[in-house]
Parts: structure tokens; C-alpha cells; sequence
């Protein structure tokens, strides 16, 4: 798979759909085995950028590490300002926390959408730092119940 199929292909996968933003002469040196932070203990974020790692060539076998750190954050962010700057924030400290070429920070919180029935919906913000460029992409959206949004905001 050469990079075009795999920037193409990348599209279905939050975590690496923010890939096709890299500028194609920095993933060409990325031929070699990577070093991979993600930025959290959370068991499902984990496997989901491993799931993504596996899935493509150009990364497969690539070190996955994993830390733990303070988004700095609420522990239900609020708005899609503050979700994109949590996701930076994590993908900034683990790239900053040792020698790795890429770092993946994720964030998930509610915004406010009109017209839906609790006023708000969740998102997951993905951020890949490349030491250079923030390269940003976001799952699907989902609503909650509208009791389930009360107690958030309480």
C-alpha cells in the first residue's frame, strides 16, 4: 500500500483520519518502525488507535505506548473548543513526554447542537502531533438523554 491508498483508506477510521493531513514527504520517512504514545489509561482508546496501527502497513508493528496524564480538563468537557484543546493538550504532553514520532491525544465531551432533543451531543476529538502539525479528526456524534445531560450540567 503506498501512502495515496493509505491516506484514502484512512478516512474510515477517526483516529487516523486526520492522517491525510501529514504532508506526504514527512510519512515517506515513516517507513520504519514507529514509536506511538497515546496519551491515556483508558482500555477502549488503546485499542482503538492499536486497531488503527494494525489495520495499515505503513504502521503495523509499531510500538504502542500508553500514559497517563491530566487534560487539564473537566471530567466531561463542554463545548468543541474545550474538547479540540484537551485532545491537543494530551497529544502535545505525550509527544513532549520522550522520543516518539507520533502521539495521539483523545477527548471526548458534549457540545451544543440546535434542534436536538437535550440540546447537546458527544463527540470524540482525535489529535495526531507529529512534532510539527496538529492533525485533527472526530468521530460521529450521538445524543444523550436528556436527564443524562442535566446531571452533566449540575
Amino acid at each position: 500500500m503506498d501512502y495515496r491508498e493509505f491516506f484514502e483508506s484512512a478516512k474510515n477510521f477517526t483516529c487516523l483520519w486526520c492522517w491525510k493531513r501529514l504532508n506526504t514527504g514527512i510519512l515517506q520517512t515513516y517507513y520504519t518502525l514507529m514509536q506511538i504514545i497515546v496519551w491515556t489509561k483508558n482500555a477502549g482508546k488503546i485499542a482503538a488507535v492499536q486497531k488503527s496501527i494494525d489495520e495499515y502497513e505503513i504502521l503495523r508493528g509499531s510500538g504502542l505506548h500508553s500514559c497517563d496524564v491530566d487534560s487539564g480538563l473537566a471530567a466531561q468537557p463542554i463545548g468543541l473548543e474545550m474538547i479540540v484543546y484537551g485532545a491537543k493538550n494530551r497529544a502535545f504532553s505525550a509527544y513532549s513526554s520522550g522520543k516518539y514520532d507520533l502521539a495521539f491525544g483523545i477527548e471526548s465531551g458534549i457540545f451544543s447542537v440546535p434542534y436536538t432533543k437535550s440540546g447537546y451531543m458527544d463527540t470524540s476529538c482525535c489529535v495526531i502531533y507529529d512534532g510539527s502539525n496538529y492533525h485533527i479528526g472526530f468521530s460521529s456524534c450521538f445524543e444523550y438523554p436528556k436527564k443524562m445531560i442535566e446531571s452533566i450540567m449540575n
